[in-house]
């Protein structure tokens, strides 16, 4: 449940974002807030763990996949934070 918390924490943070914007946020790019919009649409955590698959299985990493993978983090990570477990 904190899961989807956080997720919909995500969510509506980048729906101020502008479309076409890129900037170094991590929900700041199209793919970013592509991969957020079906991620919010998913019932379980397939789209993380896939985002982050994609990028571990391959020698170069296409921008697509690693926004998505970038975005796939920050989810974790503020699930983690959420729950109250420290990253560093």
């Amino acid at each position: 449940m904190r899961f989807f918390f956080a997720l919909f924490l995500m969510f509506f943070a980048t729906t101020f974002a502008q479309a076409g914007a890129w900037g170094e946020g991590a929900f700041d790019n199209d793919d970013a807030l592509d991969w957020v919009a079906q991620c919010t649409r998913s019932k379980d955590i397939t789209p993380v763990s896939r985002a982050l698959q994609a990028v571990l299985s391959t020698e170069y990493i296409e921008a697509p996949e690693g926004s998505a993978a970038i975005a796939a983090a920050e989810v974790v990570a503020s699930a983690f934070r959420i729950n109250g477990v420290r990253l560093d």
